[in-house]
């Protein structure tokens, strides 16, 4: 879907989602017919493959990224979606999901949709629930007390480097509601104005098995409200962070901490810092 990246800086400072580098640690599921939808399932099965190869996994679930988007192929409607959506169905079934779970997104061969899924519900369960998995604005606009160049990068690095697999919802920037999802493993930033360079991210779209680094942009725009009448003119700026013809809606976290290979009596944790590390970057851009 995205076209070549452009010019990309060679400098800056990089962050990196654990175990992942420049060329291994990442996966990257693909479409293959009839999925034209389903970005989203794609860029899950990622965090999920992702997950699971730094975890200890049972015998009888999908074992790679390509195996969970299967099964996910196999669950769901070719239909737009997000993937916290997916996050939380992969990882606590239909509970977790709440209000987001729907029946009709299921497929007419899906005899029981509200028991697929769920593969981790336990260990889910047992640290967090699905507020493990978690959403984030990646715009800005004047009347919110909230520093997008800095608050974003930041957001970012806190993501990476506590253990978290993280996907970005992403809108046409031509003003269509044309829409995306996309895994990102990495950032090149600046280290002082905290300003993002460069993402890069695995794309189901784009026919290979690659990851690929994009240029970053910030674009701010003047928007008007009201009509002067009823209502109040006001004008108001909003900044969005663009890359390859898209700009960022949103991310999405996996903050679930890794499954250890068991000890001879319980599984231990290989990570929990996510959520603190979340709450921190909070209360930084209050």
């Amino acid at each position: 879907l995205f076209a070549a990246a452009s010019a990309v800086p060679s400098f800056g400072a990089q962050v990196w989602v654990s175990g992942v580098s420049k060329e291994s640690g990442w996966v990257d599921v693909n479409k293959t017919g009839n999925d034209g939808m389903l970005c989203w399932a794609a860029a899950t099965s990622n965090v999920a493959g992702w997950w699971q190869s730094q975890s200890s996994v049972p015998a009888g679930i999908p074992q790679t990224g390509a195996e969970i988007y299967q099964t996910m192929k196999d669950t769901f409607k070719d239909a737009g979606n997000y993937a916290d959506v997916g996050m939380k169905w992969y990882f606590g079934g239909a509970d977790a999901m709440g209000s987001a779970y729907k029946a009709e997104a299921f497929r007419v061969d899906v005899d029981d949709p509200a028991a697929t899924g769920g593969y981790w519900k336990d260990w889910l369960n047992e640290n967090g629930g699905a507020s493990a998995i978690t959403t984030g604005k990646a715009y800005r606009r004047t009347y919110e007390d909230e520093d997008l160049g800095n608050g974003l990068a930041t957001t970012f690095i806190d993501l990476m480097t506590s253990g978290c697999g993280i996907t970005l919802s992403l809108v046409n920037n031509t003003g269509g509601r044309n829409s995306h999802a996309v895994t990102l493993w990495g950032m090149t930033y600046d280290e002082e104005t905290r300003k993002i360079y460069s993402l890069y991210v695995t794309d189901s779209d784009d026919g290979k098995t690659e990851l690929t680094e994009y240029k970053v942009d910030y674009q701010t725009q003047t928007l008007t409200y009201g009509d002067g009448k009823d209502v109040p003119i006001v004008n108001w700026e909003q900044t969005k962070v663009t890359m390859a013809g898209y700009y960022i809606e949103q991310w999405e976290a996996l903050n679930l901490p890794f499954a250890a290979i068991p000890e001879p009596s319980a599984f231990g944790l290989l990570a929990g810092t996510c959520a603190l590390a979340l709450a921190a970057s909070r209360r930084r851009r209050k």
